[in-house]
């Protein structure tokens, strides 16, 4: 866990030090009054040599944070497409899940099974993509939400199968399985601006929709003259899945920025196909409800 923190903690570290090097081309602050009297601009329709008279009416400024994504004066709509690109890791150390089962009732076959996951820290690619709108509702807020695609690497779940007739005659095996996940997600991003520097954006995020996670390539080290082991199909499960985190958004330009994000998931249910043995169908197969993980991602918005 300290790892997962220290590695967000020193990519927001490098995140500030590249903001901070767009500063003199993007100043920062708020203006002093909500309402100012701007110089008025010179009519052009006017005869030449002809005075202009000044407009003297107060006019009242709409809030704008210079050189901020967030801007929004009239030149800078409130509601703005965006496509998001993110890439990062996932870490989990809950792959597979314990599962005990007693004769198979096969033909001459009474063996029982029990299967014990390995906890061992995994750790995988990541990448998130989306696609949606932003809308700053308020001088300090914007909410954005989008449709999102996200793929993580292929998790391999091991573990030790004991099988026998009796304890007494139970040998140990070891066996193993992979898991390749894919999720369709609704997502949205609530996002702060710091009034002392408005292009810094706190958020906090939510996502859910389904997940797609195929189990598969099932295998044990069991010699394959025992004809007694159970095997499995591979099988694709749709589940519900979801996550929610935080992070930091930074203005690179008026249409970019740059962020870094924590976010725990939820990536739904695993369970492998049809059990046989030696080629029998039996009930049962290996499943887990719920597989989690811990995500760090670095993301880049582009918003028209």
């Amino acid at each position: 866990m300290s790892f997962r923190f220290s590695a967000v903690f020193l990519a927001t570290s490098a995140l500030l030090t590249v903001s901070n090097a767009f500063a003199d081309s993007y100043p920062t602050g708020l203006p002093n009054s909500w309402n100012e009297n701007p110089t008025p601009p010179m009519n052009l329709l006017a005869p030449k040599g002809a005075a202009v008279q000044a407009n003297t009416h107060t006019t009242t400024a709409a809030p704008m944070y210079a050189g901020s994504t967030m801007e929004t004066n009239s030149a800078a709509p409130s509601l703005r497409p965006l496509i998001a690109i993110g890439a990062g890791m996932a870490f989990t150390n809950s792959v597979g899940d314990s599962e005990y089962f007693a004769a198979t009732g096969a033909p001459g076959y009474g063996e029982y099974y029990d299967y014990n996951p390995k906890s061992n820290m995994q750790t995988k690619g990541l990448i998130d993509l989306m696609a949606g709108v932003e809308w700053v509702f308020n001088p300090n807020w914007a909410l954005q939400a989008g449709l999102g695609y996200n793929q993580i690497g292929t998790y391999t779940a091991k573990g030790t199968l004991n099988q026998g007739f009796v304890p007494e005659s139970t040998v140990a095996y070891s066996y193993q399985y992979n898991i390749a996940m894919q999720s369709l997600l609704i997502e949205s991003k609530l996002l702060y601006t710091l009034n002392n520097n408005p292009r810094m954006h706190p958020y906090v995020s939510f996502a859910l929709g389904g997940a797609r996670n195929k189990a598969y390539a099932f295998e044990t080290s069991v010699n394959p003259a025992v004809t007694s082991t159970r095997n499995y199909e591979g099988n694709t499960k749709n589940s519900f899945t979801y996550a929610a985190g935080l992070g930091l958004d930074v203005d690179v330009t008026t249409h970019t920025r740059l962020g870094v994000g924590y976010r725990y998931a939820d990536l739904g249910r695993v369970e492998l196909g049809d059990a046989n043995v030696n080629g029998v169908p039996v009930s049962g197969t290996i499943d887990q409800r719920r597989l989690h993980a811990n995500e760090a991602l670095a993301q880049f918005t582009y918003l028209f």
